[in-house]
């Protein structure tokens, strides 16, 4: 087997692994180590039509680390572990300290590296298992098992959310384990506001979350999003502030993912799983005005992208953002002005989502921002179309807000439903959606409860025509 490689390096804090026990408050300073921590894997950056390529993220502690090496093979033991696939590019070093230099100084004890390696046409529908170490002779990590996605199944499942930490009260990380080991979903995505953590904490919250969800990201592909939590926005240094830099930096191993589908930026990109045709936007571009210029690329990015969709390859078509296109929550900006601002544009109608993805028949938009969970019926324009999930391509859009991953405290609905809307969960239960796509024509979508996997909701859609 060709192996490819490609590798990233930056840097991240001392937090240690765990099953799952939410992080404890930051160390003053790393404590060295090349033992490989928060191990992730995302797709790799192949254009075929579904990517056998996946990327194998992990970081090490301090400033000395020397490369990147990852073993695997087909079977759990280490001596079994055959294929040795080593890193090529140089580490940067990364502090996680708000994107400034100014910054920086408080964090410069707190170093890490990201390290990112490629790993080439793995076999389909396969338990691959790999360990992962910085140095050739070790320390090496645990041995992960991988579930790569069989392509030519007729079913695929996602576990999708927004608005995700794990040091609150209830978040969906242990029942997403849960999910993990039983082998219940293919892949997972993560549609924004990761971690939670305060903006001066020189990573702690993110480190201490990558760890905790290592159980699911090292096992399935785990893709970001961004959101309003990624933009820095309290950052202490006003010239960091909506600079997305730690984002940009930490999950830099979706960045061949994001080019591959002909996007510069992982704030923005699309990819294909089995019979499915994912997007994924930056929708603060249309709220915060200090990002307004990426408004324009997104538009061109997303036309171009809808447009190369073969429906009768990729019949389905998912597309996700962090903030809402339609929403009723309060009489206030985030589900009328901002979401209006995103679905038609502001000053221009040529810069609004909602027409393309009409145009182009999409199926489901998913949301988060707003931590509860609703659904709409196919709606357009803000109007209901019709309250059957039965063959509305092209003539509406489903909507489901799922920003209940972890939160500290819901959003309520305070002023009365919509005619357009379905379903609202009024009891504001943390937890994660479920998209089973059943065949190429039914798509069951589920909300479940993270304190004891509860069904919340559940509904399918139904489109017996590509448009």
């Amino acid at each position: 087997m060709q192996v490819a490689v490609v590798l990233l390096l930056l840097c991240i804090i001392a937090v240690a692994p765990s099953a799952f026990a939410p992080f404890a408050a930051a160390l003053p300073a790393t404590v060295a180590s090349n033992l490989p921590e928060q191990v992730h894997v995302v797709f790799g950056g192949t254009r075929l039509l579904r990517p056998t390529s996946y990327v194998i993220q992990f970081v090490t502690l301090g400033n000395n680390a020397a490369a990147s090496f990852v073993q695997f093979g087909l079977a759990p033991d280490p001596a079994a572990l055959t294929t040795t696939v080593l890193g090529e590019d140089m580490p940067v070093l990364f502090t996680d300290a708000d994107g400034a230099s100014s910054e920086a100084a408080p964090c410069a004890q707190h170093e890490r590296f990201l390290h990112s390696v490629v790993l080439n046409d793995l076999p389909q529908g396969t338990t691959v298992y790999y360990r992962a170490a910085c140095h050739a002779d070790g320390p090496w990590s645990d041995v992960f098992a991988l579930k790569t996605v069989n392509h030519t199944a007729p079913r695929l499942v996602a576990s999708v959310f927004g608005d995700m930490g794990s040091q609150m009260d209830v978040t969906s990380i242990p029942m997403l384990i849960q999910d993990t080991k039983a082998g219940a979903h293919d892949l997972v995505i993560h549609y924004g506001d990761i971690a939670y953590g305060p903006p001066n904490d020189c990573g702690a919250s993110s480190d201490g979350f990558l760890n905790d969800i290592q159980p699911i990201a090292a096992s399935v592909p785990y893709i970001f999003g961004v959101g309003n939590h990624e933009s820095e926005s309290e950052a202490a240094n006003h010239t960091a502030r909506y600079k997305y830099h730690n984002f940009l930096m930490r999950y830099g191993g979706q960045h061949a993912l994001a080019a591959a589908s002909g996007s510069s930026s992982i704030r923005y990109f699309s990819f294909n799983v089995q019979r499915v045709h994912f997007v994924l936007l930056d929708t603060d571009a249309w709220v915060l005005p200090e990002v307004w210029s990426l408004v324009k690329p997104q538009i061109q990015f997303l036309e171009k992208d809808l447009a190369s969709v073969d429906r009768s390859e990729t019949p389905w078509i998912v597309v996700m953002g962090h903030r809402a296109m339609y929403c009723t929550k309060a009489a206030d900006a985030e589900c009328n002005d901002e979401a209006e601002a995103i679905r038609y544009g502001f000053g221009n109608p040529q810069h609004g989502i909602e027409r393309l993805l009409l145009q182009y028949g999409v199926d489901l938009y998913l949301s988060g921002h707003t931590h509860h969970y609703m659904r709409t019926h196919p709606v357009a324009q803000g109007k209901l179309i019709q309250r059957s999930y039965v063959n509305f391509r092209g003539k509406g859009v489903v909507h489901v807000q799922s920003g209940v991953g972890g939160v500290a405290s819901p959003d309520p609905f305070t002023v009365p439903p919509r005619e357009y809307d379905a379903f609202w969960d009024a009891s504001y239960a943390r937890g994660w959606a479920r998209l089973t796509f059943w065949n190429d024509t039914h798509l069951e979508v589920e909300q479940y409860n993270a304190v004891d996997h509860s069904l919340v909701d559940s509904f399918t859609i139904v489109q017996n025509s590509y448009l």
